[in-house]
């Protein structure tokens, strides 16, 4: 994908995938996960959660790499008005269809695998903004994708064993959510970074997917934050 061109626009998107593909040696181990929380020990699962947590690691490292070639300004003004997507009234895609289609920009909400994530800890965010707009964006996903986030969010009892068991798996546990909130801490500085400081504007700034910015973002963090036993 590329709009305009520059290596600035280039590394925003193959830093997004970077993320991407660190995280995806995570997801045998969720899946293990999955099927460790109704079926196996205390300590099977509690291993399996610590084997995610510390994968995690890879994924903090890659998120934090595009600030290497991808300058925030830059990123504001060439990049961002190419995936904001097209709210209300729409836009006529011409010899198409007539009707306004409206598209919500692309954001970082929409990928499965931090989704994916959320659905293996029981981390739902029923009450937030966030809860409401990740369900949405699943409708943006590759069908497969969001076939495996639904079947893990359905299936997942590792929030309830953590509950239920001994301190090692609460332990895990913990330090699972943990990730997910250095996650989510550093994705909240770049937004800052990145959309709300070149905007000049204040925190509600809206982001690419049409979100109040810090409202989604500190909703899911909070959430996050909250489910720790």
């Amino acid at each position: 994908m590329n709009f305009l061109g520059g290596v600035d626009e280039d590394w925003f998107f193959i830093a997004s995938m970077g993320v991407e593909l660190a995280g995806a040696p995570l997801l045998p181990i969720v899946a293990a996960a999955d099927r460790s929380s109704r079926d196996a020990s205390d300590g099977e699962l509690a291993r399996e959660l610590e084997a995610y947590a510390n994968g995690m690691d890879a994924v903090l490292q890659a998120l934090h790499r595009i600030r290497e070639w991808c300058n925030p300004a830059t990123y504001y003004l060439r990049v961002r008005p190419y995936v904001t997507g097209w709210p209300a009234p729409g836009a006529v895609y011409e010899g198409v269809s007539e009707e306004p289609k409206k598209y919500l920009g692309g954001s970082a909400a929409q990928s499965s695998l931090l989704q994916v994530f959320d659905a293996l800890l029981g981390l739902a965010h029923p009450d937030v903004p966030a809860g409401k707009y990740l369900r949405a964006v699943r409708d943006y996903m590759p069908p497969l994708h969001r076939a495996f986030v639904e079947d893990i969010e359905r299936s997942s009892r590792v929030r309830d064993r953590a509950i239920a068991g001994a301190a090692p798996l609460r332990d895990a546990y913990n330090a699972s959510l943990a990730q997910m909130e250095r996650f989510r801490d550093a994705h909240m500085q770049l937004a800052h970074d990145f959309i709300i400081r070149p905007s000049g504007e204040n925190s509600a700034h809206e982001g690419t997917g049409g979100t109040a910015l810090n409202t989604f973002l500190r909703g899911a963090q909070g959430t996050t934050t909250a489910a720790k036993l």
